[in-house]
């Protein structure tokens, strides 16, 4: 997930990004008969440099660096997977196409170098999606829309209600099958 960027240029970005895999690694039957998870988490800050190939498609190269966040584990008898907090050269390109004055689709591929002290192997991030820009509106748009009045009511009066009708179900799809949410315990 992109966090917030910011375009210095037509060719020239900065951004600030969240990744996480899908799946977390997974260690069966090591200490114990459990299974011992290893949670991985990554926080960039990357330049980027676009070079045009046609006119609504590009390339684009990345460097900056990665904070990674692991969260291990460990075993009764010593040993396991430690926690640690680290930074690493990032690195990365990818292609672009621009599908709309806002829209764009993009696909590209992450670098993390890998951290010998803290024996975490090199990581490669795979990544496609879209983004949305937000562009400055029209100086005369700007004013109609002022000239309009406000346009959403001053009180706002909102319910909610939730239920535990459907069980723990919804919850695990969208954080495990579809993992789109963190998942929460019962």
């Amino acid at each position: 997930a992109v966090l917030f960027g910011h375009h210095f240029g037509r060719f020239v970005s900065a951004q600030a990004t969240y990744m996480r895999p899908v799946n977390y690694v997974k260690y069966r039957n090591i200490g114990s008969l459990g299974t011992h998870s290893v949670w991985m988490h990554y926080g960039t800050v990357t330049g980027r440099v676009q070079v045009p190939l046609a006119r609504r498609i590009s390339l684009y190269g990345d460097a900056g660096a990665a904070l990674s966040n692991r969260t291990g584990f460990e075993l009764a008898g010593g040993g396991g997977v430690p926690d640690a907090h680290f930074w690493s050269p990032i690195v990365g390109g990818g292609i672009e196409y621009q599908a709309g004055r806002a829209w764009d689709l993009l696909a590209g591929a992450s670098y993390i170098a890998r951290n010998t002290e803290h024996m975490q192997p090199a990581t490669t991030f795979l990544s496609s999606g879209f983004r949305y820009n937000m562009r400055r509106l029209p100086d005369e748009r700007v004013a109609e829309t002022r000239a309009a009045g406000f346009i959403f009511p001053r009180n706002v009066i909102q319910t909610g209600y939730s239920t535990h009708a459907l069980g723990f179900g919804p919850n695990n799809f969208f954080s495990k099958t579809v993992p789109i949410f963190w998942g929460g315990h019962e």
